[in-house]
């Protein structure tokens, strides 16, 4: 009998941090092409741009038909190249599954930093970064191509990589 709750209870706390280790483990959810690639900005790029360089990891927080949702999120900045007088930005944007029907997927995009150091994916989605002061990346999601910015659904990012 001993033997049986000893056996249990190591079970119980083996199983309790394994849930600890995948809990913790961002964008368990998000798929991210096998090819990413990180190429470090060079220094001909603004230091107040060079900071979105890598691999970022947040939730979108929004509204939808009056209800809340969540969603996993990523961005990676595989580029930021200037050309000319011209920032180039090459990113990966992931989404985990937005239920009941939206799927986990991920796309390449060109993005550009605005005149107040805004990234603005311009392949779609439709949606810009800002870095924060804290050193996190504060994301809002847009109403389409010239749309507005949606106040209401946001994600507040960290870096992972």
């Amino acid at each position: 009998m001993r033997l049986f709750k000893t056996s249990t209870v190591t079970f119980v706390l083996g199983l309790l941090v394994l849930a600890g280790c995948i809990s913790t483990s961002p964008a368990v959810h998000v798929p991210l092409p096998n090819d990413v690639k990180i190429v470090p900005p060079d220094s001909g790029v603004p230091s107040e741009i060079r900071g979105f360089s890598g691999k970022w990891y947040g939730v979108w927080k929004g509204k939808r038909d009056g209800k809340e949702w969540e969603r996993e999120h990523m961005l990676v900045v595989e580029r930021i190249d200037r050309e000319n007088d011209k920032i180039v930005v090459r990113a990966i944007y992931g989404c985990g599954v937005l239920p009941p029907d939206g799927e986990a997927s991920f796309k390449r995009s060109d993005a550009e930093v605005d005149k107040d150091n805004y990234l603005i994916l311009t392949g779609g989605p439709y949606c810009d970064y800002q870095l924060q002061p804290d050193g996190t990346l504060k994301a809002h999601w847009w109403n389409g191509r010239g749309g507005e910015r949606r106040e209401d659904s946001y994600s507040i990012m960290r870096r992972v990589e």
